[in-house]
């Protein structure tokens, strides 16, 4: 939106993935949720999660999303209202599953979890898409220089591979 790129023609890239894309999916959830979760992860892992402009005004507005039936989109019959005849052309699945990688391996590098499975495992029952790990052991050197590139960027110190990632040693943590 502060680019002037539709919304949903970024949820329109996404749609490889889902049927609902990220942003239909934060009103889904709700806008008031997005911001305060945001807000968590900016106190508890970085500043650089602190909710956006858009977002912080869109909650402040008491636009929450599908609940109030109007957030980043306006909700009819429990549906978002918007078009995926256009595409922004700006979505990287490899950037997404790079990223995904990279909090998993920070995961078990801070023994949050014992092994990659689990989150596998999670990411399928939650997201009903499967986790990066499987693909990510193929992967890791080439996504690791792409989340890299990224982070430079885009400015995002958090988003700097773990060592873990980089390494390839979470190959070994399957079980």
């Amino acid at each position: 939106m502060e680019n002037d790129i539709p919304l949903e023609q970024l949820d329109a890239d996404a749609e490889v993935l889902a049927e609902i894309g990220p942003f239909a999916k934060w009103d889904y959830l709700g806008l008031d949720v997005i911001y305060n979760t945001l807000s968590y992860f900016a106190e508890v892992l970085s500043p650089e999660f602190s909710p956006g402009k858009t977002l912080t005004t869109m909650v402040k507005r008491g636009n929450l999303g599908k609940k109030t039936g109007k957030g980043l989109f306006e909700w009819i019959e429990g549906k978002p209202v918007l078009s995926k005849a256009k595409k922004a052309k700006l979505f990287d699945i490899e950037l997404l599953l790079a990223i995904q990688l990279n909090e998993g391996c920070r995961l078990l590098e801070e023994g949050v979890v014992s092994n990659y499975k689990i989150i596998d495992k999670t990411i399928l029952a939650g997201m009903n898409l499967p986790g990066p790990f499987g693909a990510g052991k193929r992967n890791y050197e080439k996504w690791a220089g792409k989340l890299q590139a990224f982070a430079v960027e885009s400015g995002i110190k958090y988003l700097h591979p773990c060592e873990l990632m980089k390494s390839g040693n979470f190959i070994n943590m399957k079980n």
